[in-house]
């Protein structure tokens, strides 16, 4: 009597701003109101076993409209299972040509690092067979440079972000054919979430704003 093989546990990595911007640019409200947990089952091959979906974002504090649509989607993803993993903006100096001076812009920080601190660790913990990272960040090169060196024997997929792989060169370069791929438009569509969230006991948690309409 033979043994099925136990499915491979599959783990994504969800670079929030990367996706988000992109997505914003194919000017489809209702995308933005994105089901994570079902997008991830998309890219599942056979035999394996979605376990964990952690989404990297952070809050734009100085815009209250914006915070509050934020939560209402942070509320809905974890009623379905994601991880949300938050960074913070901080102020930082820039030149500003018009003026001639410096002036202050708001700029993300920790969610490049918090995705490769968590992806090596858990790498390097065995905590996936597979893990696919959405993003088309340059950033993440030395994250999979070095999963590759002390981990090789892990599957690595790279999802870029709508209209973002052909620029995603040198990180794209690190994956072969079928380990590499764009999220089209219509697998967003695919994987809206329903105007009203409820967690497992029934109860209301998020309701997608009118924006997103």
């Amino acid at each position: 009597m033979s043994i099925s093989e136990a499915p491979k546990r599959v783990n994504v990595y969800i670079d929030g701003f990367n996706l988000y911007h992109a997505m914003n640019d194919l000017n489809i409200s209702q995308i933005k109101w994105l089901n994570l947990w079902h997008l991830s089952t998309t890219f599942l091959r056979p035999n394996e076993e979605l376990q964990k979906v952690e989404y990297f974002t952070a809050e734009v504090h100085w815009d209250s409209a914006k915070v509050g649509r934020h939560r209402q989607y942070t509320r809905a993803l974890q009623a379905k299972g994601v991880k949300v993993t938050q960074g913070n903006f901080k102020k930082a100096p820039r030149f500003c040509p018009r003026g001639s001076t410096n002036c202050d812009f708001n700029e993300e920080k920790k969610t490049d690092v918090a995705i490769g601190v968590t992806m090596v660790s858990e790498a390097m913990a065995g905590a996936f067979d597979r893990a696919i990272l959405i993003t088309a960040d340059s950033d993440q090169v030395p994250t999979i440079n070095v999963i590759r060196q002390y981990a090789s024997h892990l599957d690595l997929t790279l999802a870029a972000p709508p209209g973002r792989l052909q620029a995603a060169r040198e990180l794209g370069a690190l994956f072969n054919g079928k380990d590499r791929l764009e999220i089209g438009e219509s697998r967003l569509r695919a994987c809206v979430l329903p105007r009203e969230v409820k967690d497992q006991g029934g109860s209301l948690v998020a309701i997608r704003p009118v924006d997103y309409d």
